[in-house]
């Protein structure tokens, strides 16, 4: 015990010289470019808003309906994702028709030019889907006859809400 008291006494000692700092303030002059303009195009005639102003100030937004214009640049399509090579057209719709769990949830991107790359587009989720095979099967007529929010019926031409998309529209 007594041996560790003398070290915490060492330690201690005013007598001991502080280290240089090894990072001294340097007197180079840095030569940045100018900042560049963070301007938002203007605002849509119609009152809706532009992808990039969605990434810019979508937290702001939240909460609130807006209504957001763009073209879809990439759209999720089951057949071509649940497909392997040299399956037909019949074989994946079999596939899917069985077990629908293989789909994942419809989603696109939607970008302010088409060639917009995915990063810079917004994803668009929870888009309401026709109901499957086994969902017509099985669910009761009155279900089926109004859908909840997230499905819809591609058959019915008044008040249907299936939204119709593709890459380019």
């Amino acid at each position: 015990m007594v041996p560790s008291l003398l070290v915490v006494a060492a330690c201690e000692d005013k007598g001991l010289k502080v280290p240089d700092p090894e990072v001294r303030k340097s007197d180079v002059k840095l030569n940045l470019p100018a900042l560049p303009a963070f301007d938002l195009p203007a605002a849509n005639a119609d009152g809706s808003r532009s992808i990039k102003e969605m990434r810019v100030k979508g937290r702001k937004l939240l909460d609130t309906e807006i209504t957001v214009k763009g073209i879809v640049t990439w759209a999720y399509d089951c057949p071509t994702a649940v497909r392997e090579p040299g399956m037909d057209d019949k074989t994946v719709q079999k596939i899917i028709d069985e077990d629908p769990t293989k789909c994942e949830r419809a989603k696109f991107y939607l970008g302010d030019a088409a060639d917009t790359p995915a990063e810079k587009s917004m994803w668009v989720v929870d888009v309401p889907r026709p109901f499957n095979k086994l969902e017509i099967e099985r669910l009761p007529k009155e279900e089926l006859k109004n859908p909840p929010p997230d499905r819809c019926d591609p058959k019915k031409d008044k008040g249907a809400t299936c939204p119709v998309y593709k890459v380019g529209d």
